[in-house]
């Protein structure tokens, strides 16, 4: 059988098994098993490969930046970071009509900065300043709304889980991916805001004004509360930049920093550090399942040819660009409606970057821009984790078919924010560009 025709004939067989609810890292790692095992023609060497294969790609020092940095936004949470930059934001903006989702969104841009989780800081805020917009009568469902739109800044601002693997899976600077996210990041939490201002003006009784004023002094100490985050972001970011030190460096400095904090503002106890070590423990294990698997699954659809003989027929088809663009970014926004975000990148990447090289778009803005459209599929039914996990978290606040509703006008600002990121690709490779030089 030709090698490029088992590569062609291994999706449709994916598919089907992520369609009958396999666990898609065994079905990645099943996959790329049977598609070796038919190119090569000798199941020992498949079994080999199989037994292998997934240690060497893993046990690499690049991916050391995982763990790290998803053991410090676990201790930021400890911390208290999430409701110390809430309550800074509401002193100062929470007295305008619709402030409160504004301190929300403006909060969760800070709290990405310690945080590479949308699922983490949706529960964290809908926990703290859901019953605070409740309390000052906003209408739940707009509450909700905001608060799992917001939830996507956590995953753009860097540190990010999702550049991590993308940049593992490309082999491209983590460094920069993560410096390229902090256009893309604020440019949508300044659309969240302008979009919840709209909204509110439209429909008053979604928001009314907060009856509560804070003096200068009130707003000028309160900003005492952001120090740690503060801290924080700028000693791993700012480290980054300035070439101080690696992204994997800058992970470790980045946990030590963390747990420090928390410590300090005797956020930690032992039992708090236990529970901490085991979550991240268990998410990081997950994660590095599915990654080993979408290697795995990769490595052999390069063998098969498919990628590049893809790339030479998108290119031999005299598509314009934009077009292929176009069409990549709809395949996310659809594999939104049924995948996370981490089954996304590992899934697709290995047939998708092939094609993106072959164009010749700077792989950083082409992986910003695509981390922005999975993002788009935390709104999107059915599986819509973000809805899900906020859902969760406000119990009987809000019903889910309201809340999926609700989300629509959100949906439509990302889609303009990912059009405003396509068509001025300098808003991400703007600051990496200055990194370089």
């Amino acid at each position: 059988m030709d090698s490029q025709l088992i590569g062609l004939i291994s999706i449709p067989f994916l598919l089907i098994m992520l369609v009958l609810r396999m666990h898609i890292g065994i079905a990645l790692y099943l996959t790329g098993f049977l598609g070796y095992w038919l190119l090569v023609g000798d199941f020992n060497e498949a079994v080999h490969i199989l037994g292998t294969q997934p240690y060497a790609v893993t046990a690499t020092f690049t991916l050391t930046a995982l763990p790290l940095f998803m053991l410090m936004g676990t201790f930021a949470g400890h911390a208290g970071f999430a409701a110390d930059s809430y309550n800074a934001l509401r002193s100062w903006i929470g007295g305008i009509r619709g402030g409160l989702a504004m301190a929300t969104i403006g909060a969760n841009a800070m709290f990405g900065a310690a945080c590479g989780s949308s699922g983490a800081a949706c529960v964290v805020f809908t926990k703290f300043s859901l019953p605070e917009m409740q309390s000052h009568g906003y209408e739940p469902r707009f509450a909700c709304s905001s608060i799992v739109a917001a939830g996507t800044l956590a995953m753009l601002i860097p540190p990010s889980v999702l550049m991590i693997v993308y940049g593992s899976l490309t082999e491209q600077s983590i460094g920069r991916l993560f410096i390229g996210g902090i256009g893309p990041g604020l440019l949508l939490a300044f659309l969240y805001c302008v979009g919840v201002g709209v909204m509110v003006r439209v429909n008053r009784s979604l928001a009314p004004v907060a009856p509560e004023r804070f003096r200068w002094k009130d707003k000028l100490i309160s900003l005492r509360k952001v120090w740690g985050i503060a801290i924080l972001g700028l000693l791993v970011l700012g480290g980054i930049y300035a070439g101080v030190f690696t992204p994997e460096e800058a992970g470790a400095v980045g946990a030590c920093g963390a747990f420090i904090i928390a410590l300090a503002l005797r956020k930690l106890n032992r039992r708090a550090i236990m529970t901490t070590l085991r979550d991240a423990g268990r998410t990081n294990a997950m994660i590095f399942f599915l990654f080993a698997g979408a290697i795995l699954y990769g490595r052999f659809l390069a063998l098969s040819g498919l990628p590049v003989s893809l790339s030479q027929a998108i290119g031999n088809a005299d598509m314009s660009p934009m077009l292929v663009l176009g069409v990549i970014l709809v395949l996310y926004l659809a594999l939104g409606c049924i995948l996370d975000s981490i089954s996304m990148v590992t899934l697709t990447i290995p047939v998708i970057f092939p094609i993106s090289q072959a164009m010749g778009w700077d792989p950083i803005w082409f992986g910003v821009l695509v981390i922005v459209a999975m993002e788009v599929g935390l709104l999107t039914p059915p599986v819509g984790i973000n809805v899900f996990v906020t859902k969760a978290a406000a119990g009987d606040a809000v019903t889910l078919e309201a809340l999926f509703r609700s989300v629509i006008p959100f949906f439509i600002i990302m889609l303009v924010g990912l059009a405003i990121l396509a068509a001025f690709p300098c808003i991400i490779t703007g600051l990496p560009g200055l990194m370089m030089k």
